[in-house]
């Protein structure tokens, strides 16, 4: 099988048309019985001239880590439903287009979905309950039109969740109830446009925020096997007015950011 016959496979705009393609490869080959889990395959992803190649990285734990490219259409279903041992899902920053994939598998082992700088539409997939070891999620700077999914409240590992810049509407009060988000650090939920009030209330649980017990360590996917990686998970948050990017998100990291939106009432 070609991935077993060779370490490197390179994928020219004018080999693969379409990102489907280069996944049907991808997973025809990861999901194979027969591949070694101490190997670690390369794909390089060259989309234009002016880019320069771009990896995402198989291994024993399964990354897909595409950002800054130029991939368009439709994210493909086989990414969520068909890999159980997919870690990483990183197509931040290119021109994804259309609904976010329904279906998801009831293994989910994802610890990371970035999506940020699509142009994807319609809801947050609740299927995504099934991921409970998600730490980051990030949304941002899409067309996404839905209200609060109130779903996300209930998974136990979530640290990172950014949904800024889309078209989320509706109250907030159902996060104000109960205990939820306690692992959450940073919220950033800017430029929608959602309502109401928000009250001190709903930050009473965001524990984490308020006190840091224990060792600083680095949020979202953690590689442990020998087989060393490069990828780190990558977030832009508003600080004082600026756009800070966060090349490696820490647990002493700390941001709430609710601004541009349309809630009444007093200030929190």
């Amino acid at each position: 099988m070609l991935f077993i016959l060779i370490s490197t496979l390179t994928c020219f705009k004018d080999q693969f048309h379409s990102l489907h393609q280069v996944v049907s490869l991808w997973t025809t080959q990861t999901t194979s019985s027969l591949l070694p889990s101490h190997l670690t395959y390369h794909c390089q992803i060259i989309v234009s001239q002016e880019k320069s190649p771009h990896q995402f990285v198989v291994q024993q734990d399964y990354l897909f880590d595409i950002p800054h490219n130029n991939f368009s259409g439709l994210i493909p279903a086989c990414l969520l439903e068909s890999l159980v041992d997919l870690r990483v899902l990183n197509a931040r920053e290119n021109r994804f287009e259309g609904n976010i994939p329904e279906k998801v598998s009831s293994r989910c082992a994802l610890q990371t979905i970035n999506l940020h700088g699509n142009k994807l539409e319609g809801l947050v997939p609740s299927s995504w309950a099934n991921c409970a070891d998600l730490e980051v999620l990030d949304l941002g700077r899409n067309k996404l039109a839905d209200s609060f999914p109130y779903w996300l409240m209930n998974l136990p590992a979530l640290k990172v969740l950014v949904l800024k810049e889309n078209r989320f509407f509706g109250h907030l009060t159902g996060i104000c109830e109960g205990n939820h988000f306690m692992m959450l650090l940073i919220f950033d939920i800017s430029s929608n446009r959602f309502t109401g009030s928000f009250s001190s209330d709903c930050f009473k649980s965001m524990k984490a925020m308020m006190v840091h017990q224990g060792p600083t360590e680095t949020i979202g996917y953690k590689n442990d096997s020998l087989v060393t990686s490069s990828y780190r998970d990558i977030i832009t948050v508003n600080l004082k007015g600026l756009e800070i990017e966060l090349v490696k998100i820490l647990t002493t990291v700390t941001s709430i950011d609710l601004s541009n939106n349309r809630f009444v009432g007093n200030i929190p």
